[in-house]
């Protein structure tokens, strides 16, 4: 699931070259620079992967999504969750669409399984991915931006969409068969 998030926000990301390629009819790619010192990649291993992962779903799963369903239902309770969240993550208004929907699937999968573990280890897994990406952002974004938007693009882009869908699936249906199988045993 974390695989098919990253692939869906590669558009919601491209934005900008989308329209430029689009309107052009090509794409002018701009190197960008990217700290690869040692230090700056051992803290942003600490604070992406270690410390964000286990506070942020510490307090917007377990605390505010808990908190929110004493009073309301679960999809209000995710929503305002999921939307709070996106508010801390909005260092672009780009980036306010992707970390609201993740919001959603992290706290969906907290709603569904009641197991902080399982969100925490979702986010350190789209946090990973970042990390892994943005160390190797020129390889990367070289990459991506020679395929001009073409149909392998795309195709990664619907792949995620289905790896994702699938995940959700899983996980929902997950819950539902040992809430089941425990009905049966008892």
């Amino acid at each position: 699931m974390s695989i098919g998030l990253e692939l869906i926000y590669q558009p919601l990301f491209d934005i900008d070259k989308l329209m430029e390629f689009y309107k052009n009819g090509f794409l002018d790619i701009q190197n960008e620079n990217y700290s690869n010192n040692r230090t700056d990649l051992i803290y942003q291993f600490l604070a992406v992967i270690l410390v964000a992962p286990i506070l942020e779903e510490l307090f917007f799963r377990k605390f505010l999504i808990l908190k929110l369903l004493k009073k309301n239902k679960k999809i209000t309770s995710l929503l305002i969750s999921s939307f709070c969240f996106a508010l801390i993550h909005i260092e672009t208004p780009i980036n306010l669409i992707p970390s609201f929907f993740f919001g959603i699937l992290s706290g969906l999968i907290f709603i569904k399984t009641r197991e902080i573990l399982y969100s925490i280890i979702f986010h350190a897994l789209i946090n990973a991915y970042y990390l892994i990406f943005l160390v190797n952002a020129t390889n990367y974004n070289n990459w991506v931006y020679n395929l001009n938007f073409n149909y392998i693009y795309w195709s990664l882009v619907i792949l995620g969409l289905i790896l994702t869908f699938v995940g959700v699936k899983k996980i929902t249906s997950a819950n539902n068969d040992s809430s089941q199988i425990a009905g049966t045993v008892s």
